[in-house]
């Protein structure tokens, strides 16, 4: 039984189109016989565009590259005698390599088509060496410059001509209309006679052809191909139909797309076409884990508004933004109508207020404005006007007030409410939680336990082991590139992995502490202190931070955990995570005011081997008790490991050779190599071990409280 796609188009007439095959139950049936083009077993997840384009290049047979190389020579020939449109230097590989991709395009055009039941042979043709009689392209001449007028004219009229990139007089005009677009049109007035676009009265439209070629340049999924677009994502699909001119008012056109989308991904995903997800032009690293348990997120503190003035220019195609910074145009088609699509810097919940207002310099006039679609990201614009070529400035106004949808840190964008924030949520939680102060211990986020980073080496070797066994049965240039960093990368993980399990014994030695400080809050404090209680505080992440949390809360002690904001989190399923060892935890915005908290709520500071991190933590806590803002006798700072700190001991020797360090009173007391001067003398001391290092902290802070000291006034 035959089944149709059945619609009006954007002229309002009625159409009845052969559907041959269901997407949802058919998929790709009717290509499985055929062998894929691509293996993506072999290739990585995510490639480069350098990559990918060697990628596809490698796919295309000699004789293709010969012959496009061969009408890009006779094109510029044709343009030096002003027979054809001119390509800039600048341009001409950029050209070369949009022929490349529309000879994949039309091959894959094959294989969709036969996927979705017709056997149409397009591979070379679409796009490439599909013809139209010259009567045809005579009657649209209206955008066309005089050599093009020249050149069909001087054509018979029931002569073939290739209305596409093989037509060396069309190929560099074909080219050049991506950066333009709008105004003069050149040879893709005549390539709009094409079956997938207009058709002609000896080839008429193909409604199931132009729908899989609306798909790939639309959408679009090629990555800089005929449009000069960026690759877009499937996601936005419906975005898309709702502003480009084809399908806005074309419900049979929309359809029909949709069921291809079905069609198009899976042949993607099975390498039978084009693996376009495979390309990803800014590949990011993975946002770092952390657990937000902030008290309260005020709408106030995440207000976000910004104004801006968009503005396109047909003189040069060209955008321009004005206005506030915090957003930018993304996305453009200038085109009739035109629309531009706007990206916040910062994600907003939905339910943000936009206000747009259309601006007009010129003779133009702007008929309507529509907003066509809106999300947490942005918005997309829809300017329509009364003219076919656009003869003067035009854009919009916008303003919109929402809320950030999540607090992102950014140090260059500080405002003083971010910090007013960070300043009562530190205030509202560490004078109740550590009323009278706390002991904190700054220490690595990277050294764990010893289990932990055996496990992590056995799976490096391994992936090592098979990065190398993909490389040694490999041709693919791309891929031997994409290999080589890889296993260098690995290689180097593997080696900082056996340094951090030499380095563990630290994580253990933690965690000993941790017990001890646990076991001391909990039998002891309350008689001890008469009453007062004084927890240990971490910098609330993993690694060392994470082994003195365990360790104290096994005792059943409370842990103070503070961090600051490093990305978005799972807030459902926290089995394992090291966030759930600190049962009190604070996320500031600011890194600066997390450090004050970490440093000035504190009677003893304690320093576990450490990186960047810890020793910017160091050096704060030094030059607090050196300028007095911390008071010795009631702060004390503590260096554990003594073999680790000794470079750092050696540096600040050095510092005080030079004179830019007192010798005389802010010096660190070492056991047995500077310890017989007074207290006052010394900004910090050194222990060996996790026992010396609690015996130390324990005695300061009883001292404390029999000499009245033990609070933060």
């Amino acid at each position: 039984m035959v089944d149709y796609y059945e619609g009006v188009d954007s002229n309002g007439v009625f159409h009845r189109v052969e559907k041959r095959i269901d997407p949802l139950i058919d998929g790709t049936r009717l290509v499985q016989g055929d062998k894929p083009i691509y293996n993506l077993k072999d290739y990585p997840a995510a490639m480069s565009v350098q990559e990918f384009d060697q990628l596809i290049l490698a796919s295309i047979p000699q004789e293709v590259l010969d012959k496009i190389n061969d009408v890009i020579d006779q094109a510029n020939h044709l343009a030096e005698k002003g027979k054809a449109e001119p390509v800039q230097d600048i341009h001409k590989e950029e050209w070369r390599r949009g022929m490349y991709l529309s000879w994949i395009h039309s091959r894959d055009m094959t294989v969709i088509m036969k996927c979705l039941g017709f056997n149409k042979q397009l591979t070379g043709i679409h796009d490439l060496g599909e013809t139209c009689k010259a009567k045809y392209l005579k009657k649209r001449l209206g955008r066309a410059e005089q050599w093009y007028i020249d050149h069909i004219m001087s054509i018979d009229d029931n002569e073939d001509v290739i209305i596409g990139f093989y037509n060396p007089n069309f190929s560099g005009s074909l080219y050049n209309w991506g950066h333009r677009k709008m105004g003069v049109q050149n040879a893709m007035d005549a390539h709009r006679l094409s079956d997938h676009h207009l058709g002609n009265d000896d080839n008429p439209l193909d409604y199931i052809e132009k729908a899989v070629n609306f798909i790939n340049h639309h959408i679009p999924r090629e990555h800089y191909g005929i449009r000069h677009e960026a690759q877009g994502n499937w996601s936005n699909i419906e975005e898309i139909m709702t502003v480009d001119h084809s399908t806005r008012n074309n419900p049979l056109l929309r359809t029909i797309c949709r069921d291809i989308a079905i069609v198009y991904q899976q042949l993607e995903k099975e390498g039978r076409i084009t693996p376009w997800q495979l390309l990803d032009p800014n590949i990011q690293n993975a946002i770092p884990r952390n657990i937000d348990l902030k008290p309260e997120k005020s709408n106030v503190l995440r207000s976000y508004s910004v104004a801006g003035t968009a503005l396109y220019n047909p003189d040069n195609d060209l955008w321009s933004m004005g206005g506030e910074s915090g957003w930018r145009i993304v996305e453009s088609t200038n085109g009739d109508p035109l629309s531009a699509r706007i990206l916040f810097a910062e994600e907003l919940e939905e339910n943000y207020v936009l206000t747009v207002t259309p601006r007009s310099y010129g003779p133009s006039r702007i008929l309507s404005n529509q907003v066509v679609h809106s999300d947490s990201t942005g918005f997309r614009i829809l300017l329509d006007t009364d003219d076919e070529v656009l003869n003067s400035i035009i854009g919009f106004d916008f303003q919109v007030e929402g809320v950030k949808r999540n607090v992102v840190p950014d140090d260059r964008t500080i405002v003083k409410d971010k910090l007013i924030e960070d300043l009562h949520a530190v205030e509202n939680i560490l004078s109740h939680e550590a009323e009278f102060g706390m002991i904190t211990v700054m220490c690595s986020a990277s050294v764990r336990e010893l289990s932990e980073l055996e496990n992590e080496k056995a799976r490096r070797k391994l992936e090592l082991d098979s990065l190398k066994n993909r490389l040694n049965q490999t041709r693919i240039d791309a891929e031997i590139d994409f290999l080589k960093y890889n296993i260098e990368k690995t290689e180097s993980r593997l080696a900082r992995v056996e340094k951090l399990i030499k380095s563990s014994k630290y994580w253990d030695s933690a965690k000993s502490f941790g017990e001890m400080w646990g076991q001391y809050c909990v039998n002891e404090q309350e008689k001890s202190l008469g009453g007062r209680h004084i927890p240990v505080c971490t910098g609330g992440g993993p690694g060392i931070m994470h082994a003195i949390a365990l360790g104290a809360r096994e005792k059943n002690a409370q842990v103070i955990g503070i961090d600051s904001i490093f990305g978005n989190d799972n807030r459902f399923d926290l089995s394992g995570d090291f966030s759930t060892a600190s049962n009190v935890r604070l996320r500031c915005n600011d890194f600066a005011i997390r450090e004050a908290a970490l440093i000035n709520y504190s009677h003893v500071v304690l320093f576990w081997p450490g990186g960047y991190g810890t020793s910017w933590e160091a050096f704060e806590t030094l030059c607090k008790l050196q300028t007095d803002h911390l008071r010795r006798q009631r702060t004390k700072a503590i260096f554990v490991h003594r073999e680790f700190w000794q470079p750092l001991f050696d540096y600040i020797s050095h510092l005080m050779e030079q004179g830019t360090v007192n010798h005389f009173d802010d010096r660190i007391r070492i056991a047995g190599y500077d310890d017989n001067l007074s207290e006052d003398r010394y900004v910090a001391e050194v222990v060996d071990d996790a026992r010396t290092a609690f015996e130390v902290t324990k005695t300061h802070i009883e001292y404390l409280y029999t000499t009245n000291n033990l609070s933060l006034r």
